[in-house]
């Protein structure tokens, strides 16, 4: 994948989900590879953006990445999105709107 990202023209973003979890354990060569990718890159515009719960970079790539949190969803913003989905599906959200909201709430809490 590193590979492919690499030979593709410039101006490209790679969207990496869930790889913090190959960081438990990194072999030497992923990353190695990814700080080679990743310095060419620069002078590119490709950027590298890795997504998942965890953020525990090996020490060797700290400098190259920026950490951005962001915080999860309160009730408001979950009722948004269920009145979203529903509404993109042609259906309207039955029940208390309260009670969907915590249990959308109680959700994410178990993914985070």
């Amino acid at each position: 994948m590193l590979d492919k990202f690499e030979q593709m023209g410039p101006g490209r973003i790679l969207a990496l989900r869930d790889f913090d979890m190959e960081f438990t354990n990194p072999a030497p060569i992923m990353v190695r590879k990814l700080k080679d990718v990743l310095t060419v890159g620069k002078s590119n515009y490709k950027h590298i953006v890795i997504i998942g719960c965890e953020f525990n970079l090996p020490k060797q790539l700290e400098k190259e990445f920026v950490r951005i949190d962001f915080g999860l969803p309160n009730e408001d913003q979950l009722l948004e999105i269920a009145e979203n989905i529903a509404s993109s599906a042609g259906q309207q959200l039955n029940g208390s709107r309260d009670a969907i909201a915590k249990a959308a709430s109680w959700l994410d809490f178990n993914r985070s």
